[in-house]
């Protein structure tokens, strides 16, 4: 049994892997088997990894990070963490970027010196072809290579930083709220949500849930009715009509809605906005700033 938190090559514990060195880098292919389970360990180099199929739960510090294909995570040099393969195993492509190279190394300092998950960055195609020049090698294959994961890098660590500017949140979540916000009184569905913004709706779901405290349904309602209540205060459409443009099934929906919500029914509700102003009632539904529908 190994000591906890040794010192380990990132392909410790694969059934199978290749490993190439470089004069930049040094990238690792490998492959895990299902459920296995890699004990705390470190490794000597930073390491920004591609999960091409399959996938790890990472524990790292006090962080969970759950890598599924198409996933680019990082690991800090000499930082502690704990491996668990799916049931599918995991097959992993690993860059490690020589630490001496501080022309590589200061560039990239932000992404690789932190804990990243990064979804859907693209990266995935450039990863496939880095394992087919390792596969096939010729007199070009180091050059194209190093090539290949520079660019790859240098694509996480932008995305790490667009990221950073939005709250840590991927730029594709926040895509998908403006998507429910142009749609919700349709009712889009959660597959439609998630291919507008290619990934794939369990996703979707899971990260929604995890920024905006909601599910994805829970919020596109909040929205249907804030935006009908804002209609009563501003307007005087008749109800009915207020009732089908923001996607309620019919007027008596949109009226239980709001007795439950807002404790009357559209009518009395309407009296109350315009003699009240109503901000603060708009505010109790959930969400702020929808955008008007032509």
């Amino acid at each position: 049994m190994r000591p906890s938190a040794e010192r380990v090559h990132v392909s410790h514990g694969s059934g199978w892997s290749r490993s190439l060195e470089l004069p930049m880098l040094q990238v690792t292919e490998a492959v895990f088997a299902a459920d296995a389970v890699l004990e705390p360990h470190t490794h000597p180099r930073p390491i920004c990894a591609v999960m091409l199929d399959g996938s790890f739960d990472t524990t790292i510090g006090r962080r969970a990070v759950s890598c599924r294909p198409a996933t680019v995570w990082t690991e800090p040099c000499e930082e502690k963490h704990r491996n668990h393969a799916g049931r599918s195993g995991a097959h992993v492509l690993v860059m490690q970027p020589d630490p001496a190279r501080a022309d590589i190394m200061e560039p990239l300092q932000r992404l690789l010196d932190e804990v990243h998950e990064i979804d859907r960055c693209g990266i995935t195609g450039s990863a496939r072809r880095v394992l087919a020049e390792m596969r096939e090698p010729d007199a070009l294959a180091a050059l194209s290579i190093e090539a290949l994961v520079l660019t790859m890098l240098t694509q996480a660590a932008r995305i790490a930083t667009v990221r950073e500017r939005n709250g840590g949140q991927p730029s594709w979540l926040s895509e998908a709220r403006d998507y429910i916000h142009e749609t919700f009184c349709r009712g889009p569905r959660l597959d439609e949500v998630a291919a507008a913004v290619s990934v794939t709706p369990a996703m979707l779901a899971v990260a929604f849930r995890r920024q905006y405290g909601r599910s994805i349904g829970s919020y596109a309602r909040d929205l249907r009715l804030e935006w009908a209540v804002d209609q009563l205060r501003q307007t005087d459409r008749p109800i009915a009509g207020i009732a089908f443009a923001a996607g309620f099934s019919d007027q008596s929906h949109f009226t239980r809605e709001c007795a439950a919500r807002l404790g009357a029914p559209p009518g009395r509700l309407r009296k109350r906005l315009k003699s009240e102003g109503g901000a603060d009632i708009v505010r109790r539904i959930g969400p702020s700033n929808v955008r008007d529908r032509r």
